[in-house]
């Protein structure tokens, strides 16, 4: 008799596994896990220090023509722009201030075929500049800027159809926000994912949770938007189709907290993934630290815009921003190894 009490615990206890595996599954069947054996290739790089003249404190770092644009809040000028063959300064831009031209910060960039695009946290503002003169002058003309008024975003992109495409709080209806060209919002529907540890918070508690940064691919049509607080990352076309949503190769969860009225990730238990991407002409460049400190990141891991997992590239050292010459195979990246320095790595694709 005893036995076969304990083999209906034991039944009973799979069965309740099984439910829970079925019922986890359902949540969201657009998620698409993975691991790291789903990479084709997973391999240590060596660095190489550039000897660029006059770095400071470098925040982030981009590509473009043979050119390395590095931000630099530190500065009277935010973008310090250098020709990679001669390894000099050819100009800097962005000054800081609140005058004609002037901009009180630059948190990101995004680089069109033509233009290039300042987003300024502080303000709000998306500004619009030639990136032939971007790149080649110090005294640049503001062609355009965009403002979407009391939304307050916290990261924005200007898409190829002339609509802007934002993160907001102020915006509970939906994940992401889209405006046009003048402000004015449009609905959409874009949704987070539903985890076991989310599936259950309001709409506001979702925008803390599934805080996030938005990367636009003007070759492509393709929106990628990797999250704070969990290994997610969203593909989607320019008319907000869902594309692919992987989770992982670790695969963790947003774990929130409420004191004393303030919502937000539990100091003790949040994992925090990395936001840092590069949107290169065939692949997603993703800094990734498996839930670590965002300031030990040590592996780089790279996607088709299907969302096919595609490298993994491992470093011996943390790197701080990304940028890709996907036609020499080079990244580029901040590294402190002890001091700030400007490192290249060479790589191999096959997928």
């Amino acid at each position: 008799m005893y036995k076969n009490m304990e083999k209906i615990k034991i039944l009973a206890f799979l069965i309740s596994l099984l439910l829970i595996g079925c019922n986890s599954k359902k949540l969201d069947n657009t998620i698409k896990n993975i691991s790291y054996d789903d990479f084709h290739i997973n391999e240590n790089l060596d660095y190489e220090i550039l000897n660029l003249d006059t770095i400071w404190k470098p925040n982030n770092i981009y590509y473009s023509n043979n050119k390395l644009i590095i931000i630099d809040k530190t500065q009277d000028f935010f973008a310090q722009v250098f020709d990679l063959e001669k390894k000099t300064k050819v100009c800097e831009n962005i000054p800081f201030g609140v005058g004609p031209h002037e901009s009180v910060g630059c948190w990101s960039l995004e680089i069109t075929n033509d233009y290039i695009l300042s987003f300024c946290l502080q303000s709000g503002y998306l500004i619009k500049y030639s990136k032939n003169d971007f790149l080649s002058k110090s005294k640049i003309d503001i062609i355009d800027t965009y403002d979407v008024g009391d939304y307050y975003p916290s990261t924005m992109v200007l898409l190829s159809n002339g609509n802007l495409l934002a993160s907001s709080l102020e915006d509970t209806n939906n994940a992401l926000s889209l405006f046009d060209r003048f402000g004015n919002k449009i609905d959409n529907k874009t949704t987070f994912p539903i985890l076991t540890n989310t599936q259950k918070f309001g709409d506001f508690e979702k925008k803390i949770a599934f805080e996030n940064r938005i990367y636009y691919s003007e070759a492509n049509q393709k929106i990628v938007v990797p999250y704070a607080y969990t290994d997610i990352i969203d593909i989607y076309d320019i008319d907000l189709n869902l594309v692919s949503r992987i989770h992982g190769p670790i695969g963790f969860e947003p774990i929130m907290s409420d004191k004393n009225g303030m919502f937000g990730p539990s100091a003790s238990c949040t994992k925090v993934s990395c936001v840092i991407a590069c949107l290169s002409k065939n692949y997603i460049w993703l800094v990734y630290n498996e839930g670590k400190d965002p300031n030990t990141s040590k592996q780089l891991l790279v996607f088709d815009y299907k969302g096919n997992p595609i490298s993994v590239y491992n470093f011996n050292i943390n790197i701080h921003g990304i940028a890709v010459d996907e036609d020499n195979n080079t990244i580029y990246s901040i590294a402190e190894i002890p001091e700030i320095n400007i490192v290249k790595f060479k790589y191999k694709i096959n997928d």
